[in-house]
Parts: structure tokens; C-alpha cells; sequence
């Protein structure tokens, strides 16, 4: 497949083990000056010493890139949330909302895209239909 070198908006789907489905982010593919940004911030330098700040970069450039999320992937206050301005749900804080209550997906969102680390989302129920066992990943 041919890829489109236009500045489009992607997509990845996540599992969510706090929420125990799966949540689906949409994000913009970031700019050379971008992965330079984050390549940057991944080493703290103080003194004569250097400190791992992956974890801090992975979230600060995902909440950069993040352009929306699934409708019904998220609540506040037992409402969902939307990131569509035209949706009856649409809170314009929702940005706010995932940095506060799911750093751990923007943690992925950053690795994903700046560290090209794997995401694989399979459907176990698939798997259960089928009867194979399903294992948790510390058994697989």
C-alpha cells in the first residue's frame, strides 16, 4: 500500500485494562521538529548527570498530536464525552479530561507513534467463540 504524504489524521486503537475494553485515539502525524522535540526531552540533563525522562516526553508529545477520541470510549461524571464539537457530548475539556484520568493511554499513544512501539489489539472474544484459551500476557 502506497503512503499518502499528505498531513492526514490517523487513528490507533487501544486496550483499556482500567476500563477493560478497548479506546480508540485519533491523532495528527507530527512534524520533523516534533520527533526532534521529543527526542530531545527524553534525557534530563542536571550537572553532571542524566535522568530518563521517557515516560514525561511520551505524554507531553501525545497530548500535542492528539486530535480527538472515540465517542463513548470516555466518561466524566458518569456522561460520556465526546470530542466532536458537533456532538451532543462534546466537552471542550476533553484534552484535559484523558491528560488528568488516563495518562497511562497517552503514555502508549506516545510511544506508539514516537517509538514506533508495536500496539496489538486483538478481540479475545473472538478467541473465546472459537474456544482457544485465552491467556493473560504474564501466562502467554
Amino acid at each position: 500500500m502506497a503512503r499518502e504524504l499528505k498531513n492526514k489524521t490517523a487513528s490507533v486503537k487501544f486496550v483499556d485494562s482500567i476500563a477493560g475494553g478497548e479506546c480508540k485515539f485519533f491523532y495528527r502525524i507530527p512534524t520533523a521538529s516534533e520527533i526532534q522535540e521529543y527526542d530531545s526531552m527524553r534525557i534530563r540533563r542536571e550537572k553532571n548527570q542524566s535522568f530518563d525522562n521517557t515516560s514525561t516526553a511520551r505524554i507531553q508529545m501525545a497530548m500535542k498530536i492528539l486530535t480527538g477520541i472515540r465517542d463513548g470510549d470516555f466518561t466524566a461524571d458518569d456522561k460520556p464525552i465526546s470530542s466532536n464539537p458537533k456532538s451532543s457530548d462534546y466537552l471542550d475539556t476533553w484534552r484535559d479530561e484523558v491528560l488528568s484520568a488516563a495518562p497511562d493511554l497517552l503514555l502508549l499513544l506516545g510511544a506508539f507513534v514516537f517509538d514506533h512501539v508495536p500496539i496489538n489489539v486483538e478481540d479475545t472474544q473472538d478467541k473465546k467463540e472459537a474456544g482457544e484459551e485465552v491467556l493473560p500476557f504474564s501466562k502467554s
